[in-house]
């Protein structure tokens, strides 16, 4: 019962994506946010919801990174399987 839960967690959180966000801030100063929303069914968009959470008054995009890592295997002899790492982020400042 247990596993079948987690299962449909993980699925959930598959499906409709996260993202992440850290503040920092930037040559000049000022307070920006970086972005994640890794993983090759995790959306841009997700991203960008992120970002409009984070600014309701709107933001500038400073920077957008998508980086695809593999293929690589992953798993035991006889349960191997294929993937990539996919990393996605934005970095944006608030108006």
């Amino acid at each position: 019962m247990i596993k079948e839960i987690a299962a449909l967690i993980t699925a959930y959180l598959l499906l409709t994506g996260c993202a992440s966000s850290s503040l920092m801030y930037g040559a000049d100063g000022e307070q920006q946010y970086n972005i994640e929303c890794n993983g090759s069914l995790n959306p841009m968009s997700t991203c960008y919801k992120k970002a409009l959470k984070l600014c309701p008054n709107g933001y500038y995009l400073t920077d957008q990174q998508k980086t695809v890592d593999g293929p690589f295997v992953f798993g035991g002899p006889m349960h191997a399987s294929m993937g990539q790492r996919v990393s996605k982020s934005i970095t944006i400042k608030c108006k």
